[in-house]
């Protein structure tokens, strides 16, 4: 974790990484918690398929390339148990990937709509 972001993210965000059938429905999901900060709503955004939304959670975070969740990926705010997402987990709607060479940092940071 970055020295200058490190000290906000505080929260803990559960996301569950789909596993897709042949018919593009997810039949299993990948579990992973991060430490993260996060904020009600956000700024008017345009998804991935062109569509204006106003997120319900805006959620910032560290993680690797090969770490970080991406659109389409289940999420809700907290440690939670289990191996396929509660009915009211988010869905992540954009997902956005800061330059961490700004402060000399290792780990990018991240900006993830829901």
């Amino acid at each position: 974790m970055g020295t200058f972001s490190g000290w906000s993210y505080t929260a803990k965000a559960t996301f569950w990484n789909p596993t897709m059938d042949e018919y593009d429905q997810p039949v299993s999901y990948v579990r992973s918690v991060l430490s993260c900060s996060f904020k009600a709503g956000g700024n008017l955004a345009v998804d991935s398929v062109g569509e204006q939304f106003t997120p319900k959670t805006t959620i910032y975070l560290e993680a690797e390339d090969a770490d970080a969740p991406k659109v389409g990926w289940r999420v809700a705010i907290g440690d939670i148990a289990g191996a396929s997402p509660p009915s009211d987990a988010e869905i992540i709607r954009m997902a956005m990937k800061h330059d961490a060479s700004l402060f000399a940092e290792g780990t990018p940071d991240r900006v993830l709509m829901t």
